[in-house]
């Protein structure tokens, strides 16, 4: 969903964007999208215009045409034949303005499907890339930090998290979720122990699963650790995030908390 802030978007006011993350290089891919807009943005003359971009700085994009015409209040099928980008795999959409009428109202992406060219699909990995440059927060007044190495939190104490939010629907059962990170020395000298971990929110009793990495475990450096999802968590709910909800995916501190905790990659894998 987009809700446009025609005010403070970007290039003057005329270009609210959403965008994700693929699972796929998909420079010269051929996206069809289902975008849902009012009879007032059509009538505002609102355009539509998909891109890709790279998933690495300096992050390129290739813009698809702005398409304006022929839309209606409701669905619209949105093609767009992806040009040449090397490591393409954030496929995005941005309204286009000034319009003169439906500037309070949101727009819909409700379907995105890609067609890869023959050949890519076997040479990526499989599993969701979690974006490691926005949409990540920390617990309480802590906060998170942006860098070449990846997203960081410095913890204070026990149960200080950093996570982000995935949307459903999505069913989480069997899913191994891949936390690459690296923790400092003065984590480490905390005794403080790292929980990857996973939880639904209040639709669900914050029903969670919790993954275990022990002060003995850590050491400097990159790690790798898999945490996998039951099929039942903790207070017996399924592991589903159902479709409009959002649940939490990232690290929580144990036994203390000090120095700098950094996550540079998160996979998940769902099971087929």
């Amino acid at each position: 969903m987009i809700t446009p802030d025609w005010d403070n978007a970007d290039e003057g006011g005329n270009r609210p964007k959403a965008m994700g993350i693929t699972t796929n290089v998909i420079s010269n891919a051929t996206v069809r999208m289902i975008v849902t807009l009012t009879e007032a943005q059509v009538e505002g003359g609102i355009g539509v215009q998909p891109y890709i971009q790279q998933n690495a700085d300096p992050f390129n994009q290739v813009f698809g045409s702005i398409t304006t015409t022929g839309l209606v209040a409701g669905d619209n099928l949105i093609t767009y034949e992806a040009g040449e980008l090397e490591n393409a795999m954030r496929i995005g959409v941005q309204l286009v303005g000034p319009i003169t009428g439906g500037e309070a109202d949101v727009a819909l992406i409700k379907q995105v499907e890609i067609d890869l060219p023959e050949g890519n699909g076997e040479e990526t990995n499989s599993g969701i890339t979690v974006d490691m440059t926005s949409g990540w927060r920390a617990s309480g007044d802590l906060t998170v930090s942006y860098s070449e190495a990846g997203v960081s939190y410095q913890p204070e104490a026990a149960s200080d998290q950093m996570v982000f939010d995935p949307a459903g629907p999505a069913d989480y059962a069997g899913a191994d979720i891949v936390f690459t990170y690296e923790v400092d020395q003065a984590f480490i000298d905390s005794g403080a122990n790292l929980q990857p971990f996973f939880q639904l929110k209040d639709y669900a009793s914050w029903d969670y699963h919790f993954c275990w990495i022990g002060n003995g475990d850590l050491a400097l450096g990159e790690q790798t650790f898999t945490c996998t999802i039951p099929a039942t968590l903790e207070n017996d709910n399924a592991p589903t995030i159902p479709d409009g909800q959002t649940a939490q995916v990232g690290v929580q501190t144990n036994g203390g908390g000090a120095g700098t905790v950094t996550i540079s990659s998160v996979t998940i894998n769902l099971a087929e």
